[in-house]
């Protein structure tokens, strides 16, 4: 997707969104090079044609992945990282933590990994005036 003279990049945690996603777009997995199966090998993805990266739907990922987001980001300064999250979705296979809800856990991850944040109140999948009130 060439926008404004931006090469972005969408990362996603599973292959159904990717394919639902009419930009370029991989997995998780195959960004990072995590094999599903034990004793396979992905080849490391060449992202330098890149300069900006959207890791999307980072609430169903775990901690390793949160992890993983954080030292990409680190270590491209150069680049622009976007995180986008919903903690009222689905939520990982995997519990972040035992000591807060999701939700909040989840917040605080996204709150060290990013120095800017915007929080959407309105969800677009609302319909009507009654799914409003009900968020």
């Amino acid at each position: 997707m060439k926008n404004l003279g931006y090469n972005v990049l969408f990362v996603c945690p599973n292959s159904m969104q990717k394919q639902e996603t009419k930009a370029d777009a991989i997995t998780l997995n195959k960004f990072f090079s995590i094999p599903i199966e034990a004793g396979e090998r992905l080849p490391t993805f060449d992202h330098s044609d890149y300069n900006c990266t959207v890791f999307d739907e980072l609430g169903m990922a775990g901690n390793y992945i949160l992890n993983r987001v954080g030292e990409f980001k680190d270590t491209h300064p150069d680049k622009i990282i976007i995180g986008t999250a919903d903690g009222k979705q689905l939520k990982p296979i995997a519990d972040l933590t035992n000591t807060q809800d999701h939700e909040t856990y989840l917040n605080n991850c996204l709150n060290q990994l990013f120095r800017y944040k915007i929080y959407l109140k309105i969800s677009k999948r609302l319909k009507t005036e009654e799914d409003i009130i009900k968020l």
